[in-house]
């Protein structure tokens, strides 16, 4: 009898302790509004909100080739775009992308709107989106995530 009073009381006990655990996962999740993100982005899946990293920074609009032609505040002459495409598309490739060198030719711009003409360049130049081109080769996220720090800390206005 002792024996079945021991299993029953370490069974409620376990009933217990994962209730506790599982009330307070659930919580934690409500609190952190994970669900609400994730709802948000299940019904507009293309939005700036849901996505991350990399894509995030393609939904903003960084990687569109026309703005630096409507904003005009690019600090990079069209040679200069063409070259830094070119570092770019030569350092592309299907079997191993030299991740450095892609993210390196973003260094020294003035604005965001040197991104818009290398992607303008990049495009003409190559028939390729630039956008593309890098979800592909920046299979590393640290290296894609060094890009998204530097274009994000370029000047929008």
């Amino acid at each position: 009898m002792n024996r079945k009073a021991v299993i029953i009381g370490g069974s409620i006990l376990g009933v217990v302790v994962v209730s506790g655990v599982a009330y307070l996962i659930v919580r934690s999740i409500q609190k952190s509004g994970i669900v609400k993100r994730l709802e948000e982005a299940f019904k507009n899946p293309d939005s700036q909100e849901a996505q991350g990293g990399l894509n995030k920074l393609i939904a903003s609009g960084a990687f569109n080739p026309n703005t630096y032609q409507k904003m005009g505040k690019a600090t990079i002459t069209l040679l200069e775009a063409r070259e830094i495409a070119k570092r770019i598309w030569d350092a592309y490739s299907w079997f191993g992308s030299d991740q450095s060198t892609i993210v390196n030719a973003f260094n020294g711009l003035g604005h965001l709107n040197d991104v818009s003409k290398i992607t303008h360049e990049f495009n003409e130049s190559y028939d390729s989106d630039l956008a593309e081109v890098l979800l592909e080769a920046l299979t590393d996220k640290s290296k894609a995530n060094s890009l998204v720090a530097k274009v994000n800390k370029l000047p929008k206005n």
